[in-house]
């Protein structure tokens, strides 16, 4: 999660208004889906 934010935050500082949301999007799927895997393997 800490190299996703990372990496968002290299991408925010280049990338148009647009192409952010979209990846704001993507990561946030992306960490939606990533929680309920954490929970299943700790779990």
């Amino acid at each position: 999660p800490g190299l996703l934010v990372f990496l968002y935050a290299r991408k925010t500082h280049t990338h148009d208004n647009v192409l952010n949301r979209q990846e704001m999007v993507l990561i946030g799927m992306l960490l939606i889906a990533s929680v309920p895997a954490t929970w299943m393997l700790v779990g």
